[in-house]
C-alpha cells in the first residue's frame, strides 16, 4: 500500500511519490521529509533477484530523467527492497 508519511503539503515529496509510483507500479512507497531532505523506502516485487546496485541504478535513472538537478540534490537516500526482504 502506497503512502506519504506526515502531511501532503510538500511539493517535491508529492512529485517524487508520483514519479516513483509510475515507475514502480504496486510498490509500497514511504517518503519522509523531517527537514530539507527527502528520504524513503520502496518495497517492490520487481526488485526481487536484483543486486542493490542494479536497483539503485534503476531508481536514479528514473529520478534523473524526472527531477531537476536541484530536486535531486534534496534527496538524501531512498532504500530499495523486495517484499521478501522486509
Amino acid at each position: 500500500m502506497a503512502r506519504l508519511t506526515q502531511n501532503h503539503k510538500n511539493g517535491l515529496r508529492r512529485k517524487l511519490f508520483r514519479v516513483l509510483k509510475a515507475e514502480f507500479p504496486k510498490a509500497d512507497i514511504s517518503l519522509d521529509q523531517p527537514g530539507t531532505k527527502v528520504s524513503g523506502l520502496i518495497v517492490w516485487q520487481g526488485f526481487e533477484g536484483l543486486e542493490q546496485v542494479d536497483r539503485q541504478s534503476r531508481l536514479w535513472k528514473t529520478l534523473r530523467s524526472s527531477l531537476s538537478r536541484d530536486e535531486q540534490l534534496k534527496i538524501s537516500a531512498i532504500l530499495t527492497m523486495a517484499p521478501v526482504e522486509r
